[in-house]
């Protein structure tokens, strides 16, 4: 989605070389070692058919083939490109690319120790080879990256960030970065003349001036990325502000504006060499409706069943409250605009719909939305409830009968729905969801638009992986009781 175009300074370089360099020793450590620990495995445990004291091997015999193998690891991680990662790339990517170039590199390996044909050798040393090397190379990845993370989460290593343009594609940049520390950036705020003249902030996020205040703006809180987002129509304004972090030595990336459209929906295609650009049918539809709603029944059915315990104790200790039916249940917009009832535990007085007018004054949300951090309207048991999101286990039958699903967008009410923008009833297109991007990144702390920001986006880029990402990230977020109110 975001496109390099320029290297960053000369010291950036030099961390970059010397991170690279320290992984590139690192990683022959960890070769040597899953080297030896292979020939450990089988000539000191034995482990595999038993050995004969004419089949016994030393290690000196190996050092030959020891040595070829740890340039080798170098030469196929360099072709497997495991030093070429970038800040987005996944775990599974990284770990993917090691066991392919450990992989090669035991093959290349095999070949040239098999020209010699040594009079007595063990295969099974090579297969423990390229069972231990990724293995053991894997694991110091993941717990690298859990460390990094670890420290970025408590605001260290981070890059300080500013974006220009504020408009679809820098909002959806902005919404990203927040949401994943991971990537290592501390967003400052953004720069844009349309929102500045209104002195608008985008949620959580700090509209900082006009965009000819970036010089002063990177001096002033010591930026060193800049991400331009700028409309394609602005080509000078964006070489303006190339030109100008090329002046400051501060590193930057260009949002590619291709008509508005996102990349992942656009479907290339040629005629008679010709390339001829169309649009990928939108949504989630075909297979992957199937694969979603198979998740879906299959998890819904599991929860109604096992859970149905819980379930009996929640509903004895609202009766045993107060007065009213054990369920709230609501109408809801459901998937192109389609009603339907929604059912919740009651955790709120019986009369509480009637007085939501009376505190309007006191909403905590914007947009369309109403959230109360301490509305009076809760019961004992109902705030306790909602701290726990156990009111919403109810939902579970909703997804069952097909009027939601495991993840997807906030279930709106239909005068929320009444005051959406045009973009906005994009959220509307697939079902409503239990949990979804907006759950586990704050929930009723995150602001209106930023939420639908987030809609779209997963929209957009569903998966299954996706899915199942956010129903185990839904876990703790649901535990640390962000925004739970």
């Amino acid at each position: 989605m975001v496109a390099s175009m320029v290297s960053p300074p000369k010291v950036k370089r030099r961390k970059q070389l010397a991170g690279k360099l320290l992984f590139g020793v690192l990683d022959l450590a960890l070769a040597a070692l899953a080297f030896y620990l292979s020939w450990w495995l089988r000539y000191e445990l034995e482990i595999g058919p038993l050995l004969t004291e004419f089949q016994y091997l030393p290690f000196g015999f190996y050092l030959g083939v020891f040595a070829s193998y740890l340039a080798l690891i170098l030469v196929a991680f360099q072709i497997t490109r495991v030093y070429r990662l970038r800040r987005s790339t996944g775990l599974l990517d990284e770990l993917g690319r090691i066991f392919l170039g450990s992989a090669l590199a035991v093959f290349i390996l095999i070949v040239i120790f098999s020209m010699y044909q040594p009079a007595v050798y063990s295969r099974l040393v090579f297969t423990y080879i390229g069972l231990s090397t990724p293995l053991i190379i894997g694991a110091s990845r993941v717990l690298f990256r859990i460390g990094v993370d670890m420290l970025r989460r408590r605001g260290r290593l981070l890059e300080q960030l500013v974006v220009v343009g504020g408009g679809m594609h820098g909002k959806m940049i902005m919404q990203q970065v927040v949401t994943q520390p991971n990537l290592g950036y501390r967003l400052v705020g953004f720069l844009d003349d349309g929102h500045f003249a209104r002195g608008a902030h985008f949620g959580r996020i700090k509209v900082l001036g006009a965009v000819d205040r970036l010089a002063d703006v990177v001096q002033a809180y010591g930026v060193e990325r800049v991400i331009i987002a700028l409309p394609a129509t602005e080509h000078r304004r964006i070489a303006d502000v190339m030109d100008q972090c090329k002046a400051q030595g501060v590193g930057f990336h260009l949002i590619p504006d291709l008509f508005e459209i996102q990349l992942n929906t656009v479907d290339i295609d040629s005629i008679g060499g010709i390339p001829i650009i169309g649009l990928k049918d939108g949504g989630i539809v075909g297979w992957d409706f199937f694969l979603k709603r198979l998740l879906d029944t299959i998890m819904s059915s599991a929860v109604l069943l096992l859970g149905s315990p819980v379930f009996l104790i929640i509903a004895l200790a609202i009766k045993l409250e107060s007065s009213g039916p054990v369920l709230y249940t609501a109408e809801r917009v459901g998937q192109n605009g389609k009603p339907f009832r929604m059912y919740k535990f009651r955790s709120m007085r019986e009369d509480a719909d009637e007085l939501r007018s009376a505190l309007a004054d006191h909403n905590q949300a914007d947009g369309p939305l109403f959230k109360m951090a301490n509305d009076p309207r809760r019961t004992r048991v109902g705030a306790w409830l909602r701290r726990l999101s156990l009111d919403e286990l109810p939902q579970f039958w909703n997804i069952l009968r097909g009027d939601m699903s495991l993840v997807g967008p906030r279930a709106p009410l239909a005068e929320e729905v009444a005051q959406y923008e045009e973009w906005q009833k994009k959220r509307l297109s697939v079902k409503p969801g239990l949990t979804g991007l907006w759950q586990v990144n704050g929930r009723s702390n995150v602001p209106f638009e930023e939420m639908v920001m987030m809609d779209i986006y997963y929209i957009d880029n569903w998966s299954l992986g996706l899915d199942i990402n956010l129903i185990i990230r839904t876990i703790p977020a649901v535990l640390r009781r962000d925004g739970a109110y």
